[in-house]
């Protein structure tokens, strides 16, 4: 009777510092995932993008770069009656 219950108590022991474990590398995995903070700076070849900002709305996707940009913090260009959307200046501009 008394090995059953040293038993039971070492399992619920093993069991919690497994837990712990699984917890604490879960946690580190989906910080990992997890975009950064800020945006990274844009180097020579990359053109600055501008801030999503935090509102909702529909994303559309840059032509030039393939960013993905709320519509509403887009730049905009009238092509053939067709509304197109950048992320900058820049890329409207690199746009042909």
């Amino acid at each position: 009777m008394i090995r059953y219950l040293l038993l039971m108590l070492v399992s619920i022991f093993v069991l919690s510092v497994f837990r712990m474990i699984a917890g604490a590398l879960s946690k580190n995995l989906s910080e990992m995932m997890s975009p950064p903070p800020s945006e990274p700076k844009a180097g020579p070849q990359t053109p600055p993008r501008a801030s999503a900002g935090t509102g909702g709305g529909e994303l559309k996707r840059d032509p030039v770069c393939g960013t993905y940009i709320p519509a509403d913090n887009s730049v905009r260009k009238l092509v053939n009656g067709e509304t197109l959307y950048f992320c900058s200046p820049e890329c409207r501009d690199k746009y042909v």
